[in-house]
């Protein structure tokens, strides 16, 4: 339910996809929550919408642009993890599979469920002002796994802010912490600290907590947080434990060092 998400919805609306008396049902799953940054170009979510989750958001905007559609959102990830729940009935239930995804390695375990139950599959991407849409039909079209894309460099800005499972997202999440903190010129900075703060990080995970406890569970009774996705930990902070002052220290010589601020490697207390 990302940006080409919201507009398959919109279109699936206008259409009346899914709206027949006897059968016709659009399933829709994101695990992803609403950012501040996605406002700008996913027009199924408003400002009051952040933090809440894509899918539900966008399956409630979507009724209310056509009442009579029949939607089913969930929050799994399409993985070989959720295969109890997307499993061969499920494929072979559906018309048509579209997929508005983020990255190649999940339009490979689509494609490769699509051809093994002969579903037709569309998929579509974006790469800021490029897209891409292919129509894929088994045994008459290549798969999507016929070819290679080039490989990914960046890894998807949804999974950093809410969902981090992998040792490289936290690598990549401390990486971008810092270079948008410390690497900054001071008169960037400014601006930069104004809209964002390591305060507003924290409060982002407690929310997150908030709306989402440890114990909350979907629709089928599993968990929401299982593999893999991890809940966050905020740390309170204690003057006491050396690693938490010495991030301290050296979070407040690295300010120094962008404001171009004198200071000596002597630790006072008072």
């Amino acid at each position: 339910c990302g940006a080409i998400g919201c507009e398959m919805l919109k279109n699936f609306a206008l259409l009346g996809v899914g709206t027949s008396k006897e059968k016709g049902m659009i399933t829709v799953t994101d695990p992803d929550l609403i950012e501040k940054s996605n406002l700008n170009r996913q027009f199924l979510f408003r400002p009051h919408h952040i933090q809440k989750p894509k899918s539900y958001t966008a399956a409630d905007a979507t009724l209310k642009i056509n009442s009579q559609i029949k939607i089913d959102a969930h929050l799994n990830k399409v993985c070989p993890t959720t295969e109890t729940i997307y499993n061969d009935e499920f494929y072979t239930k559906q018309d048509i599979i579209i997929t508005a995804l983020d990255n190649v390695e999940a339009r490979r375990y689509v494609d490769s469920r699509c051809l093994a139950n002969l579903r037709p599959l569309l998929d579509s991407g974006t790469m800021g002002t490029k897209g891409h849409t292919e129509v894929i039909v088994p045994h008459l079209t290549e798969s999507y796994n016929s070819h290679r894309d080039p490989p990914e460099e960046e890894i998807p800005f949804c999974t950093l802010k809410s969902f981090p499972a992998a040792i490289e997202h936290t690598i990549q999440w401390a990486r971008d912490k810092f270079e948008s903190s410390f690497s900054h010129k001071p008169s960037l900075f400014n601006k930069f600290w104004q809209t964002y703060s390591s305060a507003e990080e924290v409060l982002q995970a407690l929310q997150l907590l908030h709306c989402f406890p440890l114990d909350i569970r979907l629709k089928d009774g599993s968990l929401f947080w299982q593999s893999p996705k991890r809940p966050p930990s905020p740390i309170k902070f204690d003057l006491n434990e050396p690693l938490h002052l010495s991030f301290l220290q050296n979070a407040a010589k690295l300010y120094a060092t962008v404001y171009c601020i004198p200071f000596t490697e002597e630790v006072r207390y008072s």
